[in-house]
């Protein structure tokens, strides 16, 4: 489904077919034709393989990925692919990966499901992926290990620590091929889709229908490129009976536990009383472990959460060599260009504190210092954690153990376009 919504999308096909004869892979036959599911229209893709049921080790798939003419990076994540499916399965079985022979997975379909899902993704430029939270479906499955539980064991393995749900008629939506190519595309989850301009969409078809449409869907987001976008989720509790050092010492703990950022908030509850709302922002991978602790060091009885969703600057640090020491300057970018900046305030309260110079003072020199280094393009990169340590001697002499390094600022990585898809039945 997967592949097929690529197609649809990009009308590729030919290139795939082109790829995978660079692989000593043989005994099978493509084939990709237009069917509907639920009324809905899409592509679906089939691979006819005849050579039976045949079990794979990881060390034989290794050898023909890496045996290949493929490209390094497609070996690279095929290769990752299968060993994580391979560490999934051992998990289970309680065997070392290296031991694991492949029966579904193994065969040439699955094959060619995972490394034809990272030809076109190279195809595309190796865009972010991002999906939607999985319907993992519900019922039994048959394999060659008998009639298991939905969603099966390798597949739950491959999934800790990613959201899911449980919706429709029973049947296996998210397979274990479908599942390792959520994990090694890196799991990002999001339960609407990304900021960004839609640039194209395709339809991957299932080979079951049922009353939920068995369809995977795949859109090509251009990002703006003057603002940054995120997803996230806001967690809120209203608490009317806690002591305010209480109060700092839970916000202590939720920024321990992941919280991007807590803050708290007057409100009026019933029966007329003052009370503190306590609200606290993180990425959702990190909210079901947030609300455990807000409700484990709160008097709350209960945690709301919605999901939310931010524009941001671009923002980097370099640093700035002062006459009183090294400086972190803080830098918000949009279209490319410096619209604000300003030094880090826990340095120069550092730089304050140990010469007994108001901070006021040193915040001016540093503006000046700045705009002079600006002018005369004198500001560099270096190692701050190396430099901020010196010790109140070396402040004296802002030269006297100067070293060489980089400092890498912290950014968020966002690519040019974004993948949302939906992994159903069939989802390899």
């Amino acid at each position: 489904m997967f592949l097929a919504a690529l197609f649809d999308m990009t009308d590729s096909f030919e290139h795939l077919k082109k790829e995978l004869n660079k692989m000593p892979l043989s005994g099978y036959s493509l084939d990709l034709f237009k069917d509907k599911r639920g009324g809905i229209s899409g592509l679906r893709f089939d691979v006819d393989s005849k050579e039976g049921h045949v079990h794979r080790h990881l060390s034989y798939i290794e050898e023909m990925i890496q045996g290949s003419t493929l490209s390094d990076e497609v070996k690279k994540m095929t290769v990752r692919a299968f060993t994580l499916l391979a560490e999934a399965e051992g998990k289970v079985h309680g065997e070392p990966a290296d031991h694991v022979h492949f029966h579904e997975v193994g065969a040439v379909d699955s094959i060619i499901d995972i490394t034809g899902a990272m030809i076109m993704l190279e195809y595309l430029g190796w865009p972010e992926v991002v999906f939607s939270p999985l319907n993992v479906g519900s019922g039994t499955v048959s394999c060659a290990h008998g009639v298991l539980p939905v969603p099966a064991p390798a597949t739950v393995e491959l999934l800790k620590g990613i959201s899911v749900y449980s919706e429709g008629d029973p049947m296996e939506r998210v397979t274990p091929t479908g599942a390792v190519l959520v994990k090694s595309l890196g799991g990002r989850i999001s339960a609407g889709m990304p900021h960004g301009k839609i640039a194209d969409t395709g339809i991957g078809l299932g080979s079951r229908d049922g009353i939920l449409p068995n369809i995977l869907r795949a859109t090509m987001l251009e990002k703006n490129d003057a603002l940054l976008f995120d997803r996230g989720v806001e967690l809120s509790a209203n608490i009317d009976d806690m002591l305010p050092q209480d109060l700092a010492f839970l916000m202590e703990k939720l920024f321990d536990a992941g919280a991007l950022d807590v803050w708290f908030e007057n409100i009026q509850m019933k029966k007329n009383r003052p009370a503190v709302k306590v609200c606290v922002l993180c990425h959702e991978s990190y909210s079901e472990l947030l609300q455990e602790t807000l409700l484990r060091e709160s008097s709350s009885l209960g945690v709301r959460k919605i999901y939310v969703e931010r524009s941001m600057l671009e923002r980097s640090t370099e640093i700035l060599e002062t006459s009183l020491g090294p400086v972190r300057i803080k830098m918000a970018v949009m279209g490319g260009k410096i619209i604000k900046e300003m030094p880090e305030f826990e340095d120069i309260k550092k730089i304050a504190s140990e010469r007994s110079i108001p901070l006021s003072e040193v915040r001016s020199l540093i503006a000046r210092e700045r705009e002079t280094a600006v002018k005369s393009s004198k500001l560099i990169q270096g190692d701050f954690e190396t430099k901020l340590n010196m010790t109140k001697e070396d402040l004296k002499d802002p030269h006297a153990k100067e070293t060489d390094g980089h400092y890498h600022g912290l950014h968020h990585s966002h690519s040019h376009s974004h993948d949302h898809s939906e992994i159903g039945e069939e989802g390899k």
